[in-house]
């Protein structure tokens, strides 16, 4: 769906679940400090022992999980670490993110309505992952359900039933809020851990970036044209159809993809992609690439080279292909390509100019370097020696052409 105006665009991806999720956490949240205020206006409420405790609960079991969430909120650098797209959206937009925790009393709840990418908005486009999403369910379990929901529950059956002796629009708003947010997380939980029981380990999650660029031979002084940009811009929503195509590709699960964020850069777009790596697709790859210096890595950062160089590899052999796909997905010439990268830094970002043969040259650097730090018989040193040169050569050809080193989306 597409809302007119407000800089929105075509999506196809909307998640309209996680509205409902913010929406019922909002209920929830007013609905039981609406309790709370009914509880202490009572008369006898400093007289009556009983309704006094109910009272000093009621407000208790809001304030601490409130609390809770905020100190979550805080540390949201630490919960979205490995996620690159998700931290700059959180550094750019923290008072957005902000307020919403501060108005509906849940991290978990803000996360989601902020990666939900309803009408293609880029307030609600944090590029957080269904996976990721998954993980972080722990925390509305604890924060909310467990800290807040279920103790609510129990005072507000404490209140109807021993003190009013009969229930209100008060009580019966506040006890079906609790009912149905808590019912609904835990029950999600559960099933969703049970899933990822069922699945096993085995997998590797892996983050790139897809980098569409105009070729140097073609590019104006300023860039893309703005017709350009604009057919980017269009289609950058219709994250569902391009994952289509290039899972088909892959031959993978569409579930095994996911396009976080597209950012339009000044030589094309820089696309945020997780992509999933089982460790039986590792057991196809060619012997000699299919290990890690004799076992001695450096831990985390070695096991994510082996996926890493499988799909430079996977990518290298149908980088033609995945041409023909970005091009007719945006609607662009023949004189854009597309580059993977694992890393970019500040410079990168701003993408090198190179036409489309000299990606080649590139490209080959890019996969003999990742190969060297797999194993030390796959390629000659001198041949790495070699590319480097030819690719410093290749992009330093013209100097004169502009080279954007600004973050994207800024």
């Amino acid at each position: 769906p597409k809302l007119p105006g407000f800089g929105c665009h075509t999506v196809d991806d909307g998640n309209f679940r996680f509205v409902g999720v913010f929406a019922l956490q909002l209920f929830d949240f007013l609905s039981d400090i609406n309790l709370a205020v009914e509880i202490w206006l009572q008369p006898d409420v400093l007289s009556n022992y009983l309704l006094l405790g109910i009272a000093v609960a009621s407000i208790v079991f809001i304030l601490f999980p409130y609390a809770v969430n905020l100190r979550y909120a805080s540390k949201i650098n630490q919960l979205v670490a490995g996620n690159e797209c998700a931290k700059m959206y959180f550094e750019t937009s923290t008072t957005f993110y902000s307020l919403l925790v501060a108005l509906s009393g849940s991290c978990y709840a803000s996360m989601a309505l902020c990666s939900s990418n309803i009408f293609g908005l880029d307030k609600f486009s944090a590029g957080l992952t269904q996976t990721e999403m998954k993980q972080l369910r722990k925390l509305r379990v604890i924060s909310n359900t467990l800290l807040e929901n279920i103790p609510q529950i129990i005072v507000q059956i404490v209140y109807a039933g021993f003190v009013l002796k009969s229930v209100n629009s008060a009580i019966v708003f506040a006890f079906i809020a609790s009912i149905l947010s808590a019912t609904s997380t835990l029950l999600r939980y559960f099933v969703e851990r049970e899933q990822t029981d069922v699945a096993g380990g085995g997998k590797h999650i892996i983050w790139y970036h897809l980098v569409l660029q105009i070729s140097m031979n073609n590019v104006g002084q300023y860039g893309i044209s703005e017709k350009q940009r604009k057919a980017i811009k269009n289609h950058k929503g219709r994250r569902k159809a391009l994952i289509s195509k290039l899972s088909e590709l892959f031959s993978v699960l569409k579930q095994n993809i996911t396009i976080a964020r597209t950012d339009i850069t000044k030589y094309g777009a820089i696309l945020f992609v997780n992509h999933v790596v089982y460790a039986s697709e590792l057991l196809l790859m060619p012997e000699n690439e299919n290990s890690v210096n004799d076992g001695h890595g450096e831990g985390e950062g070695d096991a994510q080279l082996l996926p890493q160089l499988y799909l430079s590899r996977l990518f290298a052999l149908q980088r033609h292909e995945i041409d023909q796909i970005f091009r007719a997905h945006f609607g662009l010439s023949n004189e854009f390509f597309v580059r993977q990268q694992f890393k970019l830094s500040t410079m990168k970002k701003g993408i090198w100019l190179v036409n489309q043969d000299e990606r080649d040259i590139v490209d080959e650097y890019d996969h003999v370097q990742a190969t060297q730090k797999m194993t030390v018989v796959a390629v000659p040193g001198q041949k790495l020696v070699d590319l480097e040169l030819r690719w410093m050569q290749q992009t330093t050809v013209d100097s004169s052409l502009p080279v954007s080193s600004s973050e994207p989306g800024r």
